[in-house]
């Protein structure tokens, strides 16, 4: 008999609860698989054949899409530190948002807002409630927050390259050659960070 073996028989428990506890982690069956060492195929199996096990893999899912979505909302408006480098070295970070995660979350949780153009025989929008022109308001007054970042960020990238440039011209001073002529600091972009 195939995998009824005294030892099989006992590792099942705890395999299926490494595989759960992966699904949780990874929402993906085959990563699952992979962590707690059995094929894909007897994963199915024992969805097949348990009951208990099918809704104990149905919750892991559903419990690993919310941690997820709640990433995904983290990284949308708390932002994700990204590093700063010059010359090699992490000379400071900036913070960076995703509209584009933000979005994602508005036409996953509000779809006939924010899924598209409505066809023209559907209903016109309706007024804003109360609450919804409050969240408008913060979404704009986080906008601003993130540009009036953006702007600072430009301006320490200014200074970092207007410093280097005279510690350049002091160094070469001081062995007594001419300063040499700089190209123009690199174009940041005008979305920058936004």
């Amino acid at each position: 008999m195939r995998g009824n073996s005294h030892r099989a028989t006992q590792r099942r428990p705890r395999r299926k609860a490494v595989f759960l506890a992966a699904l949780v982690d990874t929402v993906n069956v085959t990563l699952a698989c992979r962590r707690a060492g059995i094929p894909r195929r007897t994963a199915y199996d024992w969805r097949e054949a348990n009951e208990g096990f099918a809704r104990d893999w149905d919750d892991a899912v559903d419990e690993g899409v919310d941690l997820l979505e709640a990433e995904l909302h983290k990284r949308a408006f708390e932002g994700v530190e990204r590093p700063v480098f010059y010359k090699g070295e992490q000379v400071g970070t900036w913070r960076f948002y995703s509209d584009a995660l933000a979005m994602f979350l508005l036409k996953a949780h509000r779809p006939e807002r924010y899924r598209g153009i409505p066809a023209r025989d559907s209903a016109p929008a309706k007024a804003l409630t109360k609450e919804e022109q409050e969240a408008v308001a913060r979404v704009a007054a986080e906008k601003e927050e993130k540009e009036a970042e953006s702007r600072a960020y430009k301006a320490m990238f200014e200074r970092v390259w207007a410093d280097a440039r005279a510690e350049d011209a002091r160094e070469l001073a001081a062995r007594g050659q001419a300063p040499r002529p700089y190209p123009s600091p690199p174009p940041v972009p005008a979305d920058w960070g936004g």
